[in-house]
């Protein structure tokens, strides 16, 4: 996971989660960051929420606090299978919220946060609850839509996809990832940091997830008028 800071329309800071000041785990520094919500809205590559099919009574806070209270076994955050033990998901179960199924309904290969199988989104879910958790329940978007310190849930292929700019195989490939570079040229100044991006697919979704957090910060990312327990995708138009 790499993190991208962005303001007055530039890259500020673009490092591994790993290279975070602070003492600690990186997971828990990351929290720790995020607990201090010294920036407007952060973009976060995974699901803030799970289907309503699997929500438990008590909605999405009670999700997060029954994430909080599972066993950690020595990790940062659940596994997959405590996570969906939890929810009592079955093994062969796909779900997908309303925002996951539009993305779907456009073309894109979105993963499902009750699947534990081979590109199964549950371990990114359970991750992502348990940051929130651990960041002292920051105020989370569309839930909460002004204000600072906001988390939003990014999907950097969805962005790409918006922006009609390669969205499939530009992480094993620079040629791809100079094309998407270089428009994103016309929206951000990527200064010294464009190698990195080149060089890692993982630091360009930082960067998109990032554009993503700065259209919820300047409250230009489209939303549905009713906002239930699921949330939603942000991206900029």
């Amino acid at each position: 996971m790499w993190i991208a800071t962005l303001a007055d329309d530039a890259i500020q800071d673009l490092r591994p989660v790993q290279d975070l000041a602070g003492s600690g785990p990186p997971f828990q520094r990351l929290a720790t960051l995020l607990g201090r919500g010294e920036f407007a809205a952060c973009g976060i590559d995974a699901p803030l929420s799970a289907p309503g099919s699997v929500m438990p009574p008590g909605g999405r806070a009670a999700l997060v606090k029954a994430v909080d209270d599972l066993p950690l076994d020595g990790r940062p955050f659940p596994t997959a299978d405590r996570f969906l033990d939890l929810l009592a998901v079955s093994p062969q179960r796909k779900d997908y919220r309303a925002a996951e199924q539009a993305w779907r309904a456009r073309g894109l290969n979105v993963r499902s946060s009750t699947w534990r199988q081979p590109r199964g989104g549950a371990p990114f879910t359970a991750a992502a609850l348990k940051l929130i958790a651990a960041a002292g329940m920051p105020p989370c978007w569309p839930w909460v839509r002004s204000g600072s310190g906001v988390l939003a849930e990014a999907f950097p292929m969805a962005q790409l996809k918006q922006w009609g700019l390669p969205y499939q195989g530009y992480a094993g490939s620079a040629e791809l990832r100079g094309e998407i570079l270089e428009s994103l040229r016309t929206r951000l100044d990527l200064g010294r940091w464009r190698q990195a991006c080149l060089d890692s697919p993982d630091a360009l979704d930082a960067v998109l997830a990032a554009l993503a957090a700065l259209a919820v910060a300047d409250r230009t990312a489209p939303f549905p008028e009713d906002c239930d327990e699921e949330g939603w995708i942000a991206v900029a138009p």
